[in-house]
């Protein structure tokens, strides 16, 4: 239908709908993943389908646009739309939410928490896990919003970087999103510290932010701009741990849903990130006083994530025992 519009309102609400049935898709797709895997895999998991998101939109402004500017921006979503009603198509006869669809009665995970089938939505929001996990993935996607729209313009007025640069910028920060969410979220299934991996992502988001002030600062040779666009992507080291922890803690029955709401929590930083820096700029002149907003941002929340507690010895260790009868996927 976008292939076909008329006016770009009508675009607008095309979008807006695509944005409104993509949440129920991640949604569905963090749901499966809590029901297919252990406990003990699911931060790489997790990570592994943040990472594919990450991909998805690198390729679409690396193989996107000049798809689009030698096809037509119209042919471009025609091709989107075939792709994406195959893959629906696919998966309506191949995806199983859980594995007693297959035959394999009365399947369950050793969760850490054990959630009664009378559980409510609003217990989510007693649980103080809830709430770090939505501290947390705000960092994270605060980092992302910053990044992605501050960083190119910054490096072309400050290190008069040329233009054409820009798409490598753009796709090297996605590419190393990718990286760095497969591998945070292996080494929080590996040392099973949720919390901790929160941690040293907020820390490492710190030193990113610090790194882009420093080269608003000082000139710099175009590969110590690649070098920092690519360090950039920790900010979302921690997303596989993030949505790991809500899993364990809530229990395979509100996983999904508080999954979801904490999802929204970090959305809405995309809606500050942006005008806050932009708003220092704007008053200030100065990408690097934008910067030093994002520093304190990011440095907020690494002390409050310092205040709180690690997961206990026996938490780790209940998230390390496989199902009775059940083996590792």
């Amino acid at each position: 239908m976008q292939s076909r519009v008329e006016s770009y309102p009508a675009l607008i609400a095309y979008r807006l709908a695509i944005g409104f049935f993509d949440s129920a898709v991640w949604i569905g797709a963090a749901k499966l993943i809590v029901g297919w895997f252990p406990p003990e895999q699911r931060g790489r998991a997790l990570g592994a389908l943040l990472a594919a998101f990450s991909l998805a939109i690198t390729l679409d402004f690396a193989i996107g646009i000049p798809l689009s500017a030698s096809l037509g921006w119209r042919s471009f979503f025609a091709l989107l739309g075939v792709g994406t009603l195959i893959v629906g198509v696919a998966s309506v006869f191949l995806v199983r939410d859980v594995a007693t669809q297959l035959g394999i009665a009365q399947f369950s995970w050793d969760d850490t928490t054990a959630v009664s089938s009378g559980a409510r939505l609003r217990d989510i929001f007693r649980m103080k896990y809830f709430y770090i996990a939505s501290l947390a993935i705000f960092g994270a996607m605060f980092g992302i919003s910053a990044t992605a729209t501050w960083v190119v313009p910054a490096f072309i007025t400050t290190q008069h970087m040329p233009p054409p640069s820009a798409a490598l910028i753009g796709t090297v920060m996605g590419l190393s999103q990718v990286v760095f969410l497969i591998v945070g979220g292996f080494m929080s299934d590996h040392y099973a510290k949720r919390i901790a991996a929160m941690k040293v992502a907020a820390l490492l988001s710190v030193i990113a932010a610090a790194l882009l002030i420093v080269s608003a600062k000082i000139a710099l040779p175009f590969s110590a701009l690649i070098a920092i666009s690519i360090f950039c992507g920790v900010v979302v080291a921690a997303g596989g741990a993030i949505f790991a922890l809500i899993s364990e803690k809530c229990g395979d029955a509100l996983a999904g849903s508080a999954i979801g709401y904490a999802e929204m929590v970090g959305i809405s930083s995309s809606f500050i990130a942006p005008p806050l820096l932009g708003g220092i700029l704007q008053t200030t002149g100065s990408y690097a006083a934008a910067f030093w907003g994002f520093l304190l941002v990011e440095g907020l929340i690494f002390v409050v994530l310092m205040l709180c507690k690690n997961e206990s010895r026996a938490t780790h260790a209940a998230v390390t025992r496989h199902a009775v009868g059940a083996q590792p996927l």
